[in-house]
This record gives C-alpha cells, structure tokens and sequence, in this order.
C-alpha cells in the first residue's frame, strides 16, 4: 500500500461532449509520481464532504457542459476548499462551475474561444514561484477567453496574445483558507507532454498539496 498522499483527478470517461479523461489522465498519473497518488475517476460522489476529504488535492478535467452537480457535490467541493484544500483547474476542468458558488471559487466564467490553433504561452508573474524561470513555450490548443469575478485578488499567472490582445491562460487565487489553480491549456493530450508545461502542472500541484 501506498504512504504517498492522494490526489483526486476528476473527469469523464463515459459521459463527455468534448474532453475525455483519458486526454491527461495517465500523462499526469507519471508526472506526480513522486509526490503523490493519484486516484483519476468519473465517479463524482468523490466531491461528497464525506469522500472528498481523504485527498490532498483534487484536480478537475470535468466535462460538465451537460452535467448538473448534486448540492452534496457543490457544497462537498467548496468546503474542501474553503477549509484549506488545494483545486487544480485544467482547461476544461472549469465546466465544474455547475452553480454561482463555484464559478466565483474558481474565479471566472469562460465565454468562448476562437478556433483551435498555434498558441504562444508566456509568464505573466515572473517574480511567482508557480512560473518564475519559465520561458515562452508553444503549443497547439484552444484559446479560452474569459470573464473573470469582480472584487477577487486574482494572480494571472500565464498569458497568450490573440488578436492583438493579451488574453489570460493561467491564474491563482485564495479561497477560504484554500488556494485555486488555473491552467488554460490540455484541450487534447498534447499538451501534458511538453516538458515546460509538465513542470507548471508539477509546481501546481506540490504546492497546492500542501495547503491541507
């Protein structure tokens, strides 16, 4: 048996419209090897108070475009976070803002993206530790755009440039006594093997693991 803390990976196997699990699932399984154990799932009863509170930190790669949460869901989720846990969003993982109270946790409502295609990433916080040293990197993915909450102290931590403007692509916030992470890229499996973006995910998820 493992002594290795556990991580919650959430997502959808069977019941998706567009990003299925299997996308990341394994990829990120090999990068967090060595700190902790993921445990990657549809099963989304993990979020109830009385699961949700045996991992160390969730990660969402929800596809719940269709999906509606149960209340035991929402409330297991937000208070995991609320009380100190750690919730890494990748791409599609914000579709899990099936109500009000966890699309302010997460920070932003998505509002669309243009089509898929060649994106140039870049840090935009240089003096913070989830991307300090980071260079440029590219990859090919879908360009999220956003509206984010009003009134939140939000670090935007990634950047990318379309249409001569600078569009978010990666933030971190407080929620409660826990933290949030969002990372834009992951539409298709591509992105969790470029070595650049595999070290944010890795830099992510140590640190939000030890907020609990």
């Amino acid at each position: 048996m493992s002594d290795k803390a556990k991580a919650l990976v959430l997502g959808d196997y069977t019941n998706f419209k567009y990003h299925q699990l299997p996308n990341m699932d394994l990829p990120v399984t090999d990068l967090l090897r060595d700190h902790l154990e993921t445990v990657c799932t549809e099963d989304y009863d993990q979020l109830r108070a009385e699961n949700i509170g045996q991992y160390a930190l969730v990660i969402s790669y929800t596809d719940c475009w269709r999906r509606e949460l149960s209340e035991e869901q929402i409330q297991g989720l937000l208070g995991y976070v609320r009380n100190g846990g750690g919730l890494l969003v990748i791409h599609n993982g914000i579709s899990l803002q099936t109500s009000e109270e966890l699309m302010r946790m997460m920070g932003a409502r998505l509002n669309g993206h243009p089509p898929y295609g060649i994106l140039e990433i870049r840090a935009a916080a240089d003096d913070h530790d989830l991307v300090r040293g980071i260079e440029p990197f590219t990859v090919t993915d879908e360009p999220y755009q956003f509206d984010f909450v009003e009134g939140l102290e939000t670090t935007i931590l990634l950047d990318y440039e379309y249409d001569g403007k600078k569009w978010p692509a990666g933030w971190t916030h407080a929620y409660g006594e826990g933290q949030v992470v969002y990372l834009m890229n992951g539409h298709d499996g591509s992105p969790f093997f470029h070595p650049t973006y595999r070290e944010i995910i890795l830099r992510s998820a140590v640190m939000l693991s030890r907020t609990v």
